[in-house]
């Protein structure tokens, strides 16, 4: 399914979210990401966490990893 480039993101997530949400069924599950301070582990972490997830983020960027804690507040 293609989305518009230009829509919000969030409009742009809500299809990966609901299929990531409906194959693996993670509402109320407990997740550790490795990786979970940038790029793709802190993407994973960000859609996990839409999807109801509890969501325990890893990684060796202490600092990066601080910073990915407050964006996902």
């Amino acid at each position: 399914m293609a989305t518009d480039p230009g829509a919000p993101a969030a409009a742009r997530e809500a299809p990966a979210r609901a299929a990531l949400d409906q194959l693996i069924g993670v509402r109320g599950r407990r997740v550790m990401v490795t990786g979970a301070a940038s790029g793709l582990g802190l993407a994973i972490a960000r859609a996990l966490v839409s999807c109801g997830a509890r969501v325990m983020l890893c990684d060796v960027d202490a600092d990066g990893l601080d910073r990915a804690l407050q964006s996902l507040d």
